[in-house]
């Protein structure tokens, strides 16, 4: 035991020092203390840790969930573009297609204007040499009913001219 000897508080304290009674104080705060941690670990931190643990738990199965569903996404998302690539090629090579296609259509639709402009232009040379050869035939037999005539009215003057004593 210490003992102080200043000041008039220090002879209380040897009184209450000096008492032979075994000092549980601290012991009696250890146990309580070691009541308080074991109750506090089985019914706080237990259970607190079990929560904790569920919930860490929970969390990382979102995660690797949402990481899953992430992937798929991803995933589609490829496939939906090779998709679209696969049908803007497609559709180019169909585009091309229609372009041949009409490209040759054109053509043959001149080919066939052309045959049809030269066999309309054929025809038409052959009409007008058939009405030449008409008209020509027409005029020729004009001409020839002309210089009858003509010929005939020469040679009534012609008589007419040389037998003066006639008139």
């Amino acid at each position: 035991m210490i003992a102080h000897t200043a000041g008039r508080g220090s002879a209380v304290r040897r009184e209450f020092m000096s008492l032979e009674l075994p000092n549980y104080t601290l012991l009696f705060q250890l146990l309580f203390f070691g009541a308080t941690i074991y109750t506090l670990s089985r019914f706080v931190f237990r259970p607190l840790l079990v929560v904790i643990q569920e919930r860490r738990k929970r969390t990382l199965e979102a995660l690797k969930i949402a990481e899953t569903v992430s992937k798929e996404a991803a995933s589609a998302l490829n496939r939906y573009q090779t998709k679209i690539e696969q049908y803007k090629d497609e559709l180019r090579a169909a585009r091309e297609e229609v372009r041949q296609s009409l490209a040759k259509e054109e053509a043959d639709q001149l080919r066939k204007i052309r045959e049809d402009f030269l066999k309309i232009t054929r025809e038409t040379k052959k009409n007008i040499e058939v009405q030449l050869r008409k008209s020509e035939t027409a005029l020729s037999n004009e001409i020839e009913e002309l210089s009858g005539e003509i010929f005939k009215k020469f040679s009534l003057r012609g008589n007419e001219e040389t037998c003066p004593a006639r008139q």
